[in-house]
């Protein structure tokens, strides 16, 4: 039985390609979640997550669509709204850790440092809001896709308790970063490390919008 695949669709283009990329992944059998403000583009196959805007950062909203998937789930992928398939994905069963695996992972610190210096002081509000003796040890997650599977410990939901932490904050001083950033120091501070995997053929078969265009049934050109 091939894992739950869930994303978060907000708007009306977003929406309009998660439609297709759920319903391409549910016909080969994948359970799909979705949360979104247009649920009538979605079809019957797919299951809808009550859209429940927290105001926050829309891109920090995934941990919303996480947390209701995991009440039904032992595991979810998380895939943005906005992919493709290159071509038939068949229904694969990867086995994932427990905890947080990503298809790309690295030093937050770095990260931050590209993007903007500017960053630096909402990176130490938020160590001191996770309680964090050093933020620069913390990984980037790549946000775009991921799996968070249960743990026998029930660490998972401390780390979304933390993630929330990080959206509260970033809403309540009206900042803004990256969600990798906000998975990372959320996974970070609970002594998570995330770990790199491939997602085999699965993610293999996925790729983003930017780089290319799709036909009306999700398949990208």
């Amino acid at each position: 039985m091939a894992f739950p695949v869930g994303t978060l669709a907000i708007g009306i283009e977003y929406a309009t390609q998660a439609s297709l990329i759920l319903k391409k992944l549910s016909d080969y059998g994948y359970i799909t979640y979705v949360m979104t403000d247009f649920p009538s583009l979605f079809d019957s196959s797919i299951n809808i997550v009550p859209y429940e805007d927290d105001g926050t950062q829309i891109w920090q909203q995934k941990r919303i669509v996480i947390k209701n998937i995991l009440e039904e789930e032992q595991q979810v992928v998380f895939i943005d709204a906005d992919y493709g398939v290159l071509s038939d994905i068949d229904n694969v069963n990867l086995d994932f850790l427990e905890g947080l695996s990503t298809s790309r992972l690295y030093s937050i610190e770095s990260n931050t440092t590209k993007r903007s210096e500017s960053l630096i002081p909402v990176m130490e509000g938020l160590k001191d809001v996770l309680k964090i003796n050093n933020w620069k040890k913390a990984k980037w997650v790549a946000p775009n896709l991921f799996c968070l599977k249960k743990d026998r410990e029930g660490k998972y939901m401390d780390f979304l308790g933390a993630w929330d932490k990080v959206a509260l904050f970033l809403k309540e001083n009206n900042y803004k970063i990256d969600d990798g950033i906000s998975i990372g120091l959320a996974a970070h501070s609970i002594g998570w490390v995330p770990q790199k995997i491939s997602f085999g053929y699965f993610g293999k078969m996925l790729d983003h919008k930017h780089f290319g265009t799709w036909e009306t049934d999700g398949t990208m050109t």
